[in-house]
């Protein structure tokens, strides 16, 4: 799905329109009392994870066939670098 939004709209405003929900998800999220309204906005929430394809596709069109491998590769990485970094230090954080 997210294919031909990319293809009708372009990968600026695809992005632009997923980050803009989120925006509004995490700012409305201000406002949950009770586990089934936290379920709801994890869930939508998780819908942030399509940037990446989004970001995969700008990459693919903005370098050269010979080094797209490797940005894609790179825009990856560091993205699961800072996954995995907020995973492991934000509970040393909170403790």
């Amino acid at each position: 799905v997210l294919g031909s939004v990319i293809e009708k709209f372009g990968p600026v405003k695809t992005d632009c329109m997923l980050l803009s929900f989120g925006a509004l998800v995490v700012a409305i999220s201000a406002f949950i009392q009770n586990g089934p309204q936290l379920i709801a906005a994890r869930f939508f929430v998780s819908c942030l994870g399509s940037t990446f394809v989004v970001n995969q596709f700008w990459n693919s069109i903005m370098f050269n066939s010979k080094i797209v491998g490797t940005v894609n590769g790179t825009a990856g990485g560091w993205g699961n670098l800072g996954g995995g970094l907020t995973q492991v230090l934000m509970p040393a954080i909170y403790r």
